[in-house]
């Protein structure tokens, strides 16, 4: 009986099961520095872009307050999960991914978010009233003077912190459990602490989820090597 040998591209697959294929590099390091320019990049351009356009729409305001938002009590501590969880999502999620395609298309989609978003940043702009309280000099009193400093009040619909960690949710590779549940558990954070915050309305983190899931979808999802194998449950 003639027998074949499975070639060394599928034994390597990362996305097969097998040994991380590094993005392509033979260095570990070049792989590493790829990254970080790659997502310097991106951030900066994210960033800007999204300041820009918080200036463009700043002053003008459609009321989406509802009761819901208003039972909400306005938690000071949540900064220091609010904030970091961000972060740290999305930091995981790239960290984990080990294909080029996937980073590439992963740096595009948050740029599509921000695009995207900017639609009704524009057309639709809506400001969360910053709460009318005295916080007690300290530290979480610093860390919301510095975030009310850096993010204008507006850009609230959809939510592009809630939408850019769950992007990090889908795509970080499932397989690679235990540190694959850090971005999901960031992602909830994140929506439910841009709440307690008051950075945004209830609506906004739900719709910040289908904006992230859709540009997953759109953009990052065809790239992915056996997505359906590699992310189907155990």
């Amino acid at each position: 009986m003639l027998m074949t040998m499975p070639s060394p591209r599928n034994i390597s697959s990362p996305h097969a099961g097998g040994l991380p294929s590094l993005g392509g590099f033979a260095e570990p390091w070049r792989w590493v520095a790829y990254k970080l320019l790659l997502v310097s990049l991106g951030t900066a351009a994210f960033l800007g872009y999204y300041r820009m356009i918080a200036l463009l729409a700043y002053g003008r305001s459609v009321d989406l307050m509802t009761a819901f938002d208003r039972a909400i009590p306005f938690v000071p501590w949540t900064w220091w999960i609010y904030v970091p969880a961000y972060a740290l999502g999305l930091l995981v999620a790239i960290a984990l991914i080990d294909d080029r395609r996937v980073l590439q298309r992963s740096m595009l989609a948050i740029l599509a978010i921000a695009g995207f978003n900017s639609i009704f940043y524009l057309t639709l702009p809506s400001t969360f009233p910053r709460p009318e309280v005295v916080l007690e000099p300290g530290w979480t009193a610093a860390a919301y003077a510095w975030l009310w400093a850096v993010d204008l009040p507006n850009n609230t619909f959809p939510s592009s912190h809630v939408a850019v960690g769950a992007l990090s949710v889908f795509i970080t590779p499932i397989r690679r459990r235990p540190l694959a549940v850090i971005p999901l558990l960031c992602a909830l954070a994140v929506s439910v602490t841009v709440l307690t915050t008051k950075q945004h309305y209830w609506i906004d983190s739900v719709s910040g989820w289908a904006v992230g899931g859709l540009a997953f979808w759109l953009i990052v999802r065809p790239v992915v090597p056996g997505h359906d194998e590699a992310r189907a449950p155990c």
